[in-house]
């Protein structure tokens, strides 16, 4: 089953492709809608999703300069409340410190794409730090309920694709050259661990190893049969899988409190929400 010849890989979308090529046909190929939920409680799952991405929007206000008490008023409930707390206190000092003089551009909610293989890699990145001596720091904000381990977030392909994107787009934004792979760095920050965040270095390796295995992954979507097994051999990982019942691999969803923490809940937000339908503050 050909890929449409302007398809646009993302890091969901490679997530989906390595975690299951079933997955990644329903939702990307035949693009078929949802047919079960992801996880029980149904209501709390989605309010927590919601609150994740209206913190999201939240962050990005702030970067583009409303002061954080007006923004205070859109944080209703719990756990937004202690989140957006934790951002004023915590994050905030800390970008201070990750850009010290004013030279320091900052770059929210932006996305770069770059060509793989011949197709578009694209990642929107929730803010990116260009420094004038050329470092690069990507911040992702992350709102899941525990923070994932460092193993299971080096694994994740956002944590790959993002510096990969950098090194080849990201010179528009500064000298117009390709950026050098050590200048970057990804630092993950959690909104219920304000204090550990987690920070990746990259290298011209790990950029070697990263375009191969991207390039492996896309030959391997674009040769998926349509038809033939296609589903992941790692069953439990349908128990939070939108498509299970297409796939006859149960009815019920997972409890979100079983959820593998290296399900990273920025997937979720990428394909399930749209930020421009979350009312913007009013100025």
């Amino acid at each position: 089953m050909p890929l449409p010849a302007d398809f646009q890989f993302s890091q969901s979308s490679l997530q989906d492709l390595a975690d299951c090529q079933r997955r990644f046909q329903l939702r990307y190929i035949l693009r078929l809608p949802w047919p079960a939920i992801e996880a029980e409680p149904l209501l709390e799952n989605e309010r927590h999703m919601q609150q994740g991405a209206l913190f999201h929007r939240m962050a990005h206000q702030h970067q583009l300069g409303i002061p954080a008490d007006r923004l205070l008023s859109m944080a209703q409930d719990f756990p937004l409340r202690d989140w957006w707390q934790n951002y004023v206190d915590q994050a905030v000092p800390w970008l201070g410190r990750q850009s010290p003089n004013t030279t320091t551009q900052y770059y929210p909610e932006f996305t770069l794409g770059t060509r793989v293989g011949g197709y578009r890699l694209l990642a929107k990145y929730d803010l990116l730090l260009l420094a004038a001596t050329g470092e690069a720091t990507i911040v992702d904000w992350k709102t899941a309920r525990s923070r994932p381990r460092r193993r299971n977030l080096e694994q994740r392909w956002q944590s790959r694709v993002y510096p990969y994107v950098l090194t080849q787009a990201g010179g528009t934004l500064s000298s117009g050259q390709p950026m050098s792979p050590a200048a970057i760095k990804m630092v993950y920050w959690f909104a219920n661990a304000p204090d550990e965040p987690e920070t990746f270095g990259y290298s011209a390796e790990q950029l070697l190893r990263d375009e191969q295995d991207l390039l492996a992954l896309i030959r391997q979507a674009e040769n998926l049969p349509a038809e033939g097994e296609l589903r992941t051999a790692q069953v439990e990982r349908c128990r939070f899988c939108v498509y299970r019942s297409l796939c006859d691999r149960g009815t019920e969803a997972g409890l979100e409190t079983e959820r593998p923490d290296n399900a990273a809940d920025g997937d979720a937000l990428e394909l399930s929400l749209d930020f421009d339908q979350i009312a913007e503050i009013r100025l």
